[in-house]
C-alpha cells in the first residue's frame, strides 16, 4: 500500500510548495502514516472492531458524554481508546475537584502511529480552555500511551470486576484520583 500511495503524495506536496513555498522542503517519508494503527482486514471482536457504536455509549454511560470513536470494553489496555479516555477522565476528575467547575470534558488528540497526545482541550462550564489554562489549574500527567498505561496502574487493574462495576467513580481507580 505505502509503495502505492507515497510516490502520489510526494508529488502533490510538491505541487503544494509551488503554492506554498517550503512546504515540499518538509516532504519525508518517514513523517508519513498511512493507517498507523495497522490494517483492519479483520471485522468485529476478533478485530478489536467491535459489533456497533453501541458499544461506545455503553463504555461511556449514556450519550450525555461525547465519545471520540474509540471503545473501552475489549481494547488492549495500551491503545489509546482506553489510555486516552481513561486519562481525559482522569484530568476531568481532577479540573472538578480542584474548583475549575461543575461541568468538565476533556479532550486529547492522539494522531494515528504517535506515542503522545497531540493536544489536550478542556470544557469547564461551557467555556473553553486550553492546554496552557489546564496546566495552570492542575499537573497535566504523561500523556503519552506507555506512560499513561504505567502510571494508571493498568498492568493490575482486575478487568471482569471493573467490568461488572464500572470505570468511574470509585477512588480506588488510579484515574479517579
Amino acid at each position: 500500500m505505502h509503495r502505492m500511495v507515497l510516490p502520489g503524495l510526494k508529488e502533490v506536496a510538491l505541487e503544494l510548495d509551488k503554492a506554498l513555498p517550503g512546504l515540499g522542503e518538509s516532504w519525508s517519508y518517514d513523517k508519513v502514516r498511512l493507517n498507523g494503527a495497522g490494517d483492519f482486514s479483520c471485522g468485529g471482536p476478533r478485530g478489536d472492531n467491535g459489533l456497533s457504536g453501541k458499544k461506545l455509549v455503553v463504555d461511556h454511560y449514556g450519550p450525555g458524554v461525547p465519545i471520540g470513536g474509540g471503545a473501552l470494553c475489549g481494547k488492549d489496555p495500551h491503545k489509546v481508546d482506553r489510555v486516552g479516555a481513561l486519562r481525559a477522565r482522569q484530568i476531568a476528575v481532577r479540573l472538578a475537584r480542584a474548583g475549575a467547575g461543575n461541568s468538565v470534558t476533556v479532550w486529547l488528540g492522539y494522531l494515528p502511529g504517535q506515542e503522545t497526545a497531540d493536544f489536550v482541550h478542556a470544557e469547564v462550564d461551557g467555556e473553553f480552555w486550553d492546554e496552557g489554562r489546564i496546566g495552570k489549574a492542575v499537573t497535566i500527567p504523561d500523556l503519552s500511551l506507555e506512560g499513561s498505561f504505567i502510571e494508571l496502574e493498568l498492568a493490575s487493574v482486575k478487568w471482569t470486576e471493573l467490568l461488572r462495576n464500572g470505570y468511574f467513580g470509585d477512588e480506588k481507580l488510579s484515574w479517579e484520583r
